[in-house]
């Protein structure tokens, strides 16, 4: 079996598993009385980190290798920070535009957990996911496309997260972090940026939430205000709103990436041996520089043939769509 279908069938067993899996689970956390942060917990271990340690015992693949577990250095790790701050508006354009026709339950979810100390709703919106849902995607499905060209490999890691969340509200900004981070970790060779970027979103945004109550309770506004449900007209001034910032701000978060990649390629060109791809007139193929004293010796590397759309991806995509389709007529019903 290659790589990219095992990583396609690994990544449509989380699906699968977060569909029929998810559903049980709920059941029985509820009947349980299980506070919110325990079911959001337990529903990242269960669901994701012991199908990736099924995984790892099963295939025996290095664990080390297959998560990238290398430290890509503090500049890295401080880039992937504000990149992460500064691609926010954009994102919140995206979550605006799906907020038009669906509703927001992470919202409402971090408006449910604000009674919760702020340390442990990071934890759990934040530090979980950073872990969990970054081995997965950007660990052991991206290490199924090491030899895939990079905007295959972010195409399907994007779609893969974006269906992950199960949620329409959220497929869209999921699928354009998963394929930005999946950028990051095939860039850096490393998973640790797109963890720090991932906590980074989702703790800023529990930080954000935090304030925005602090404030309300301090000037003794209406509560009301946070947590009913806006109207269509409220919900297209404020995507006009944040559009604005967005062009102001994005082209912040596009100079860092730009600078992250020109620190990788500067890096690379300094080690004895590197590839770098380069474009022909029928294909992009890579070229690998060797030692000064093998300088002829070049060759020409093509990318690897295995197909990347194959059956895991299509049926993940089928059950997503009945998924989603599914809860839109029981929302519509109930």
């Amino acid at each position: 079996m290659n790589s990219t279908l095992k990583s396609n069938i690994f990544a449509g067993s989380l699906i699968v598993i977060g569909i029929f899996g998810g559903l049980f689970l709920s059941l029985v956390l509820s009947f349980l009385n299980v506070p919110l942060p325990g079911i959001l917990l337990l529903g990242q271990i269960i669901l994701l980190l012991i199908p990736t340690i099924l995984y790892f015992i099963i295939t025996k693949e290095s664990v080390k290798k297959t998560l990238r577990l290398n430290w890509p250095g503090w500049l890295t790790v401080l880039f992937s920070f504000l990149i992460a701050i500064f691609i926010q508006p954009l994102m919140m354009v995206l979550s605006a535009i799906t907020s038009l026709f669906f509703t927001n339950d992470v919202a409402d979810l971090i408006n449910q957990m604000d009674a919760y100390p702020t340390l442990l709703m990071l934890a759990i919106v934040a530090l979980t996911p950073a872990i969990c849902e970054e081995i997965t995607m950007r660990g052991i499905l991206l290490s199924g496309y090491d030899g895939v060209d990079i905007k295959k490999a972010m195409l399907l890691n994007g779609l893969f997260f974006g269906m992950l969340h199960l949620n329409l509200q959220q497929f869209l900004y999921a699928f354009a972090l998963g394929a930005l981070f999946a950028y990051m970790v095939r860039l850096t060779d490393s998973i640790i940026p797109s963890m720090v970027a991932h906590f980074t979103i989702n703790g800023s945004q529990v930080l954000m939430q935090k304030l925005l109550m602090f404030m309300t309770k301090t000037f003794n506004q209406d509560l009301s205000a946070l947590t009913h449900e806006p109207s269509f007209i409220e919900k297209l001034i404020s995507l006009g709103a944040i559009s604005v910032v967005a062009l102001i701000i994005t082209p912040i978060a596009g100079v860092l990436i730009y600078a992250l990649r020109d620190l990788y390629v500067k890096k690379s060109l300094k080690q004895e041996n590197f590839k770098e791809p380069i474009e022909t007139t029928d294909q992009k193929v890579f070229i690998e520089s060797v030692p000064d004293e093998h300088e002829n010796d070049i060759r020409l590397l093509e990318p690897s043939r295995q197909k990347v759309f194959n059956w895991p991806v299509w049926v993940s995509i089928v059950l997503y769509i009945a998924f989603m389709l599914f809860t839109l007529v029981l929302e519509y019903l109930l």
